[in-house]
């Protein structure tokens, strides 16, 4: 399993761990099925560690929509404020992805500023990643129309959003910050020069 997967693997495990903790001490009249969704509700039951992995095509995005996971499995008002606020998602939709469809919000968060970035209604995006969720997020963000520079503008979109949080961004893990060292510095190496006579 390599670093970042890992990463994202614990970093699911991490959230589930939160929410289930969470949904242990709430009353039972907040888990009944009649109940309407609404942000404080406790999400269902959310993806396991070992199903959820964005595959992006980006490990840094993939690392940063994990400790999404976990932030908004905390800070449920503030995740969801973000999307309505930022993204011009509508806040029933982004709720309802969360409550009823147990969505992790990495994933939800991804929709919405796979949206924008594309120029696309988020709930446009939330019907693609429904019918193509099997071919991951890179394929279908690609399908929608999230072209070159906007997968570059992407990372800003979510360090953006992590300052309004106040939230410090995932660092990588230490495989895979020796392995980006090793490329660069690779890179850098020239061919000696011969000498002329």
């Amino acid at each position: 399993m390599s670093g970042s997967r890992t990463i994202a693997v614990f970093g699911v495990a991490l959230w589930l761990a939160v929410q289930g903790a969470s949904a242990q001490g709430a009353a039972p009249a907040a888990k009944t099925a009649t109940a309407a969704p609404t942000e404080s509700a406790p999400a269902a039951e959310a993806p396991t560690a070992e199903t959820w992995a964005p595959h992006t095509g980006d490990a840094w995005v993939d690392r940063q929509l994990a400790d999404i996971n976990l932030y908004a499995g905390r800070y449920r008002g503030a995740f969801l404020d973000e999307l309505v606020r930022y993204h011009a998602a509508p806040r029933a939709l982004v709720t309802g992805l969360i409550v009823d469809k147990r969505w992790a919000p990495g994933d939800v968060y991804y929709a919405c500023a796979v949206a924008q970035l594309a120029g696309r209604p988020c709930r446009s995006v939330v019907d693609a990643w429904d019918s193509g969720r099997a071919d991951g997020w890179q394929a279908v963000a690609e399908r929608v129309g999230l072209d070159t520079a906007a997968k570059a503008r992407m990372k800003g979109t979510i360090t953006d959003s992590f300052a309004r949080w106040g939230r410090p961004l995932a660092k990588s893990a230490p495989g895979e910050r020796a392995a980006a060292t090793s490329k660069k510095s690779a890179a850098r190496k020239t061919p000696a020069k011969t000498p002329r006579r």
